[in-house]
This record gives structure tokens, C-alpha cells and sequence, in this order.
């Protein structure tokens, strides 16, 4: 949280993940659309501590929780685990 600073100043989850960096991004380009990915533009310390705390909160000895549910999820298409796990620090963000 001290990595963040003053949580005021973020009105908006999307304005938290633009500054930790996992804001997705997605390039078009007449008919190609290329998938989504984070843009990692923004404090690199803290969305390590953010991925790390997501990494923990989805182990199984940490019981069940939001974070873990959100991983568990059935999701409509296939993603790798990777992108999977952002997700959840998106998640994670919103609880901040």
C-alpha cells in the first residue's frame, strides 16, 4: 500500500491498474486484432509486490478466497495461466 501512496487519487480501478501497470492494451489493424496483453507502462515495484501477492493468495494453503476464486474460474476461451493471473491481480487491485 505505501508503494501506492495517497489511494485518493485513484477514482477509478482503471486508473489503479494504469498506474501499477497491468492495464491491458489490444493493437488492430484492418482485419487482424492481435490479442490482449498488460502494457507493464507503470511502477514496476509495485506490480511485482501485486503479482507476488496474487501468487500466494492462489496457493492451496491459503484456504479459499476471492483472489483464489477469481483464478479458479471457468473462463469463456482458453488463456494461459500467465494472463490468468493478471486478471486476478486486477482483481486483487479493485480490493484495495
Amino acid at each position: 500500500m505505501s508503494e501506492l501512496g495517497d489511494m485518493r487519487r485513484f477514482n477509478t480501478r482503471k486508473r489503479l491498474n494504469s498506474y501499477v501497470g497491468i492495464d491491458t492494451t489490444e493493437v488492430d489493424s484492418g482485419d487482424h486484432q492481435s490479442a490482449r496483453h498488460i502494457t507493464k507502462h507503470g511502477n514496476p515495484h509495485a506490480r511485482r509486490i501485486l503479482y507476488w501477492t496474487v501468487i500466494l493468495m492462489i496457493n492451496p494453503k491459503m484456504g479459499n478466497n476471492h483472489i483464489r476464486d477469481a483464478y479458479q474460474k471457468p473462463l469463456p476461451r482458453r488463456r494461459n495461466s500467465s494472463s490468468v493471473k493478471w486478471i486476478a491481480s486486477s482483481k486483487q487491485s479493485d480490493t484495495l
